[in-house]
């Protein structure tokens, strides 16, 4: 998969490494890989450090992920949140639902 790099850090995590854009062109991708990781019942640790550009269809996808998450008791972590990440969710109101 072109848009996340997905590693192992653990046996008890899932490291997720976003790519430079999450956007609409990923949006169906990433979504897939979201699921995966909840499926298999691990904590996700999101690596948004590469994070350049981000739209709305990618910041909806992951706050239902991080309310799925929460709802269902699933542990969802950032590791070193881009600036860029970090602005849109304070412009979108997101930060508190995306843990930033």
């Amino acid at each position: 998969m072109t848009q996340e790099d997905e590693t192992a850090i653990s046996e008890a995590e899932m490291l997720i490494e976003c790519d430079e854009a999450l956007d609409v062109s990923v949006a169906s991708d990433f979504k897939a890989l979201l699921q995966q990781a909840m499926a298999q019942g691990c904590p996700v640790v999101l690596d948004g450090s590469r994070v350049e550009r981000i739209d709305c269809a990618a910041l909806q996808l992951l706050s239902a992920f991080f309310i799925e998450a929460q709802e269902s008791g699933f542990g969802v972590s950032w590791r070193n949140p881009s600036e860029v990440l970090r602005y849109a969710a304070d412009m979108t109101g997101l930060k508190e639902i995306l843990h930033l």
